[in-house]
């Protein structure tokens, strides 16, 4: 980790991230991290890195109708939504996963799955903001 890096974590106001946006909490990520600052760094680059990934995968798979895959991927995607909490995405995710587990309100989760993947764009852009603008 770059020492501006470890400078921006050192920020006041570590834990929550907002911009007009969103808000992004970090205060569970920090806490099981005993305040472990590479730690934090390392998650945040993971869960910008995977996430994509797992938007992706929900996003073909409710294309494909393949409710079993959506929740698999709803209810992988629930652990890191729950560390990094941005916005409203972990409760949507909730309710995605109850959806495609239940098989209802299916004609719903396209919108759902686009409100997350929006909301993930400005979550993506605040943290490599505080994170990662001097590394590039």
């Amino acid at each position: 980790m770059s020492e501006e890096s470890i400078n921006a974590i050192n920020d006041d106001n570590i834990y929550v991230i907002e911009n007009e946006n969103i808000s992004v909490d970090l205060s569970i990520l920090y806490e099981i991290s005993g305040n472990d600052k590479n730690f934090v760094y390392r998650t945040v680059s993971a869960f910008l890195k995977n996430m994509p990934q797992t938007l992706n995968k929900i996003q073909q798979s409710v294309s494909n109708l393949d409710w079993e895959n959506v929740y698999f991927s709803a209810h992988s995607a629930k652990s890191s939504l729950f560390i990094i909490k941005a916005g409203d995405m972990l409760d949507w995710m909730i309710r995605l996963e109850e959806n495609a587990k239940n098989k209802v309100n299916l004609d719903n989760v396209s919108g759902l799955v686009k409100k997350i993947k929006e909301k993930y764009f400005f979550a993506e852009e605040i943290l490599n903001d505080r994170f990662f603008k001097n590394n590039k």
